[in-house]
């Protein structure tokens, strides 16, 4: 049985362009029941300085 792409694990690279703030979260979803069920997962931001409850290792920040 072979993956889909959108399942499959490893290193994954993005690039942001703009002018703007960027919130990325890092959420654990389950696996559908079947292929032909999407699953749809929305998260709330809460605007303020961020608090981590672990450390984060080496920061990189955005000039």
């Amino acid at each position: 049985m072979l993956c889909p792409v959108h399942n499959d694990e490893g290193v994954a690279l993005a690039v942001t362009v703009g002018f703007g703030l960027t919130v990325t979260v890092a959420v654990a979803a389950a696996v559908q029941p079947f292929p032909s069920v999407p699953v749809t997962e929305y998260v709330v931001v809460v605007v303020g300085d961020a608090l981590l409850d672990a450390p984060a290792g080496k920061l990189l920040l955005h000039a």
